[in-house]
């Protein structure tokens, strides 16, 4: 194992590397320790034998800072880090913190507001077709319509506004793994991931489209046993009426 993951285009040349296949883009400073989530995953790929680079606050008014490594082969990991980043930056009176204990020095405001969402939005600017992969916890708690404290507004899904091609949420080391490998061989984003959100819009379609076609079938059958039902009982009618 190597002594840090790639950080900068100087440590691509020391490895030789020409291209990466996967960047985790983070909202915390880098730290090589199994307490910081993108430094997990970044080594679990590399252990794979991903090339990884770790683009840790970039500076998200700059789209410079997203394109500095070039494009990839893969994907592009996204975590606001290991706090939501409305709670890194704000305290539960609204006041923004004096102190971001996962930045450098402690400094604050080195990561946006909503950061999945800003970098997502950035990275789609600059790489219109690469895959995004939504991870952390700020993706995870937001994977779901949700109520947010800082807007007083029910939001809807973070993959829904990120428009992110996929989201893991809670412990990702086994779907980030199958993810890469599932791009990697030309599979696609595979649905049968666990704990793995995705927009399935045509599935969704198609389930939809299967569910009407069934009710619509039931209720032709049920107008046409009432109909049977019907005729029986006006043909009965008829031949007592001319019985008397």
């Amino acid at each position: 194992m190597n002594d840090f993951l790639v950080i900068s285009k100087e440590d691509l040349k020391k490895r030789n590397w020409d291209r990466l296949d996967i960047i985790v883009v983070t909202g915390d400073a880098y730290v090589d320790h199994s307490s910081y989530g993108a430094a997990i995953i970044g080594r679990v790929l590399e252990d794979a034998g991903f090339r990884v680079d770790i683009l840790a606050q970039p500076d998200w008014k700059r789209l410079d800072d997203f394109k500095k490594l070039g494009r990839l082969k893969l994907f592009f990991g996204i975590t606001a880090g290991n706090l939501d980043s409305m709670l890194a930056k704000y305290t539960a009176n609204k006041k923004v913190r004096n102190i971001d204990d996962y930045s450098p020095g402690g400094k604050t405001c080195l990561r946006p507001e909503r950061a999945t969402l800003i970098y997502t939005n950035k990275l789609q600017q600059v790489f219109k077709n690469t895959p995004i992969v939504l991870g952390g916890m700020e993706a995870s708690m937001r994977r779901l319509a949700h109520y947010d404290y800082c807007s007083d507004k029910v939001r809807r899904s973070m993959l829904l506004d990120s428009k992110a091609d996929i989201l893991v949420y809670g412990m990702g080391e086994k779907q980030i793994l199958e993810i890469a490998r599932c791009l990697k061989n030309n599979e696609g984003k595979k649905t049968s991931i666990i704990s793995v959100a995705q927009l399935l819009s045509e599935i969704l379609w198609m389930a939809l489209k299967i569910i009407f076609q069934s009710l619509l079938l039931k209720i032709l059958q049920a107008i046409k046993i009432n109909l049977t039902k019907l005729l029986r009982l006006f043909i009965l009618k008829q031949i007592l009426s001319a019985a008397k």
